[in-house]
């Protein structure tokens, strides 16, 4: 019974309709705002769903490319509520998604690496700090010696994780 009810609650229709949503937001807005905070919750929540009961859904969101288009576009509107749920989504993700395939994605994708270096401008705001800390524990707990090579720049001889 609650596994329908999650069904229905997670349904496919439902996430692509999220994804389009995402893909019309084309610039910042008081009103925009606050769904996108909400919409990108409710995106991780999907995903992690799918995680659990094996759907496409991560399959979906990767061919939509929401991580490196529209949650970079988010992201770089800077408005503090929108990033720190695009850091705790991210920290979710990563904390929640087991199929080493997924995983390869979301650790071998740029915007992982933008994250880590966008200036957020911690000096003024501690509890946004917290959340990055958060999500850099998060992320270390995955690294091994395969992973570890998707944030190190050979090309710039960088390691964004590090600095």
């Amino acid at each position: 019974m609650v596994e329908n009810k999650l069904a229905l609650q997670y349904s496919e229709d439902k996430l692509l309709k999220l994804i389009l949503w995402f893909k019309e937001q084309r610039a910042p807005s008081e009103y925009n705002h606050v769904y996108i905070v909400e919409n990108v919750r409710t995106l991780t929540e999907f995903l992690v769903y799918g995680e659990k009961y094996d759907t496409g859904y991560f399959e979906t969101f990767i061919d939509s490319d929401v991580l490196q288009g529209d949650l970079v576009r988010f992201l770089t509107w800077n408005k503090r509520l929108r990033n720190i749920q695009i850091i705790q989504t991210t920290s979710m993700l990563i904390q929640n998604i087991e199929t080493k395939t997924r995983m390869f994605y979301l650790l071998g994708n740029p915007f992982l690496n933008l994250l880590i270096s966008y200036d957020f401008g911690f000096a003024r705001d501690d509890e946004l700090v917290d959340y990055y800390v958060n999500f850099l524990k998060s992320l270390t707990l995955k690294l091994d010696s395969e992973t570890v090579n998707f944030f190190f720049n050979d090309r710039l001889k960088t390691f964004p994780l590090y600095q």
